[in-house]
C-alpha cells in the first residue's frame, strides 16, 4: 500500500502552488503592475511578464498535480525542479545585488533562503519514510 504524503509536504506543495498562482494571475491580468512591483529587476516588457506568468502557472499546476497524486515520487519530481529554480534565483539575485534590483527582490531572496531548508527537510522526512 502506498504511503500518503506527510502533512508538512502537502503544506509545502499547497503554499508553493498558491504563491505561483498569485504571481501568474498578476502577470497575466496586470502585467504592467506585475512588472513594476513584482519583477526583481526593471525594464520588463508585457510579453516577458506574461511568459514568466506562464511558467508560474505551469509550476502551480505541477505542484497541485503532485499534491493530487499524493505520492512521494510525484512530489519529489516537482520539488526537485522547484528547489533548483529557487536556488538559481538566489544566485541570480546575488549576482545582481549591486544594482538594478527593485526592493521586492530582497524579500524574494529572504523567502527563497527560507524555502530551501523547507525543501531539504521535506525531502529528508519523506525519503526516510520511503526507505
Amino acid at each position: 500500500m502506498k504511503a500518503s504524503l506527510l502533512p508538512f509536504t502537502k503544506l509545502a506543495l499547497v503554499v508553493t502552488a498558491v504563491v505561483q498562482i498569485v504571481m501568474a494571475v498578476a502577470g497575466f491580468f496586470a502585467p504592467a503592475l506585475a512588472a513594476s512591483l513584482l519583477a526583481p529587476g526593471g525594464g520588463w516588457t508585457q510579453m516577458a511578464t506574461q511568459y514568466i506568468a506562464a511558467f508560474y502557472l505551469a509550476g502551480a499546476a505541477a505542484s497541485l498535480f503532485a499534491l493530487r497524486q499524493d505520492s512521494w515520487f510525484s512530489a519529489r519530481t516537482y520539488l526537485l525542479n522547484a528547489g533548483i529554480f529557487v536556488a538559481l534565483a538566489v544566485v541570480v539575485t546575488l549576482i545582481n545585488a549591486g544594482g538594478g534590483l527593485q526592493i521586492i527582490a530582497y524579500p524574494y531572496l529572504l523567502l527563497s533562503v527560507l524555502y530551501i531548508p523547507v525543501l531539504v527537510y521535506v525531502w529528508m522526512q519523506e525519503s526516510k519514510r520511503a526507505a
